[in-house]
């Protein structure tokens, strides 16, 4: 479930509010994600093994699927330290499937 709550007391910001099935909440504002989203495609953007992933679209819900697999965000990691992750060790979508064992190894990956 998807709650646009719009602007908060005090707040200048639109702030979008995912509610988890398993009751967790999730909140973040549409100018940070709009933000996150450009430093993306800007960094990223030219890397051949993100050219299914890229460019993100700030104007859906987007980046959230296309971190999914977890080659997103460990590319974005090396991109801001390099060599922290060995690019050997994550796992790339070939046929545009990838299978859940695999997303999970990169996200440890990014986690660690």
């Amino acid at each position: 479930m998807v709650d646009r709550l719009g602007k908060g007391a005090g707040s200048q910001q639109n702030l979008t509010k995912y509610q988890v099935s398993d009751g967790s909440a999730h909140s973040f504002g549409e100018e940070e994600k709009i933000a996150f989203v450009d430093w993306i495609n800007e960094c990223l953007g030219k890397d051949a093994d993100l050219k299914a992933l890229l460019p993100v679209s700030p104007n859906s819900d987007d980046l959230f699927k296309k971190v999914n697999n977890g080659v997103l965000l460990c590319k974005l990691i090396n991109d801001a330290v390099p060599g922290t992750i060995d690019v050997r060790a994550i796992n790339k979508d070939k046929d545009g499937k990838m299978v859940i064992f695999k997303k999970t190894e990169n996200q440890n990956l990014a986690i660690n």
